[in-house]
C-alpha cells in the first residue's frame, strides 16, 4: 500500500493535534506532492551513476530502484496527494486543529504549484506540467464538496492565480493566459457553492446576475481565447444540491438573454457572451429539461421569444436548439 493511502486510512490516529508529529508527516506528504522540485538533484545523481557504473546500470535491480525513487509523475503523484489531503481535511471526525493543518498544507502546495516557474518543467528530459495538478484537483475534487475550509482553499488559490495572471500579462500580451481556465473554473465552483447556500426567493435572478458579472470579467479582460462559456459546461451543472430547480435555471437563461443584464447593442463581446452563456446553461441541464414537463414548456416558450427577436443571432440560436432537439428525438 502506497504512503498516501496509508496516511489517508490512519491520519486520524497518527498524532494529537498538538503534537509536532502530524506536522512532520504532512511535510513528507508535501515533499511527495512537490517531488519535481528535486529534479536537479535527481539528474545529478543519475549522472553520478552513469559515470561510476557500467553501461546499462539503469536496468539492474539497484538502478531500477533508484529510477523509481527519482521519477516524478506530475499528473498522478501530486494529484493523488492533494486528493488525500482534501479527504482528510473534510473528514467530519477530524479534530479542527488537524483539519486546519491540512488546509495550510494544501494552501502551501497549491501556491507552489501555481508559481509561473512551475507551469512547465523538464523532468528527465520530458515536459511535465505540475501547474495543471491544481486544475485537475478543482475539476474532480471541488464541485461536490461544499464546506468552509474548501471554500477558503479555493478562494486562496483564486487570489494567487489572479495575481500571477495580472503580473504575467503586464510583462507580455496575454502572458497570463495559462491561468485563465483555472481562474474561471474556480469562480464557477465558488458560484456553485454560493448558490447551494443561497436563501434568495428567486435564485434564478441571483444566478443570472452572477453569470453576467463573470461575462463582464471575461470581456473586460479581453480573454477571447479562454473558451468561455462552453469549455466550462461541467461547472454550470449545479442541481445536485436541490437548492435550484430546473425552472430557476431557465429563468436565469431568460434573464441573462435580456436587458439590463444582456446589452442591447449588437455585436459586442458582452452581448455575445451573455447569449452564449444562456445557451451553455441550457445545454448543461438538457437532461433535467427533458425529464421535466414544466421545464420543457418553459424552454420552448423561451425559444419562441428568441425566434421573434429582432436580433437574428437569437433566432439562429433558437433554431439550432430546436434542430438539435429534433435530431436527438
Amino acid at each position: 500500500m502506497e504512503f498516501t493511502s496509508i496516511y489517508e486510512k490512519f491520519a486520524f490516529h497518527l498524532s494529537s493535534p498538538h503534537d509536532d508529529g502530524e506536522g512532520k508527516i504532512l511535510q513528507v506528504l508535501s515533499r511527495h506532492a512537490l517531488a519535481f522540485l528535486e529534479r536537479e538533484t535527481s539528474l545529478k545523481l543519475h549522472r553520478l551513476m552513469a559515470a561510476n557504473h557500467p553501461k546499462g546500470w539503469e536496468h539492474q535491480p539497484y538502478g531500477k530502484t533508484l529510477i523509481s525513487l527519482t521519477t516524478y509523475d506530475s499528473s498522478d503523484t501530486a494529484l493523488r496527494t492533494l486528493s488525500v489531503l482534501l479527504n482528510c481535511m473534510r473528514d467530519p471526525f477530524m479534530p479542527a486543529a488537524l483539519a486546519e493543518r491540512h488546509l495550510s498544507c494544501l494552501m502551501r502546495i497549491g501556491g507552489i504549484l501555481l508559481s509561473p516557474e512551475n507551469t512547465i518543467v523538464q523532468v528527465h528530459g520530458l515536459d511535465q506540467y505540475p501547474f495543471f495538478t491544481v486544475q485537475h484537483t478543482v475539476q474532480y475534487h471541488a464541485m461536490g464538496y461544499i464546506d468552509t475550509r474548501t471554500d477558503r482553499l479555493l478562494a486562496y488559490l483564486l487570489e494567487i492565480a489572479e495575481g500571477h495572471e495580472r503580473q504575467q500579462s503586464q510583462e507580455k500580451a496575454n502572458g497570463g493566459a495559462i491561468y485563465w481556465q483555472l481562474i474561471l473554473s474556480l469562480k464557477l465552483v465558488l458560484l456553485h457553492h454560493t448558490m447551494a447556500s443561497s436563501t434568495a426567493s428567486r435564485p434564478g435572478y441571483q444566478y443570472a446576475e452572477s453569470l453576467a458579472s463573470l461575462v463582464n470579467y471575461v470581456s473586460q479582460n479581453k480573454w477571447y481565447h479562454a473558451g468561455f462559456p462552453h469549455r466550462y459546461a461541467d461547472y454550470l451543472v449545479c442541481t445536485t444540491d436541490n437548492k435550484m430547480h430546473i425552472e430557476d435555471f431557465i429563468l436565469a437563461c431568460r434573464t441573462l438573454s435580456q436587458p439590463p443584464l444582456c446589452p442591447s447593442e449588437l455585436g459586442t463581446m458582452d452581448r455575445t457572451l451573455c447569449l452564449e452563456t444562456a445557451v451553455a446553461v441550457l445545454q448543461a441541464h438538457r437532461r433535467e429539461i427533458d425529464l421535466s414537463t414544466a421545464g420543457t414548456k418553459l424552454v420552448e416558450e423561451l425559444m419562441s421569444e428568441w425566434v421573434e427577436d429582432p436580433d437574428g443571432a437569437l433566432r439562429w440560436l433558437a433554431l439550432t436548439w430546436r434542430k438539435n432537439l429534433a435530431t436527438r428525438g
